[in-house]
């Protein structure tokens, strides 16, 4: 286990033996386990087509909320766009 700690000697970081990062915990659960708020700036690339039915993975990307999704095979979108002021999803099966 390796842990940074701040100046208050505060842990800050923690990496486990098996190399589970933990931000805000020493204990991570996860390959990246953060307990508390994030910002993120930027998402510059698309996330893996979700593999099982069912699956789900929900991302922003180009001013588009987007839900991607696998039903029963088939990949599926819903997306809003995030400048206009109507509300509502549209739904596809190519990538927005």
């Amino acid at each position: 286990m390796i842990t940074l700690i701040n100046l208050n000697l505060n842990s800050q970081v923690a990496i486990s033996n098996d190399g589970k990062v933990g931000i805000g915990t020493t204990t991570p659960d996860t390959k990246l386990d953060i307990n508390g708020v994030i910002t993120i700036q930027e998402v510059t690339s698309t996330p893996v087509n979700p593999d099982a039915d069912g699956e789900t993975r929900v991302y922003i990307k180009d001013n588009k909320y987007i839900i991607q999704y696998n039903d029963g095979g088939t990949i599926k979108y819903r997306y809003m766009d995030l400048t206009s002021t109507d509300a509502t999803w549209t739904y596809t099966t190519t990538a927005p």
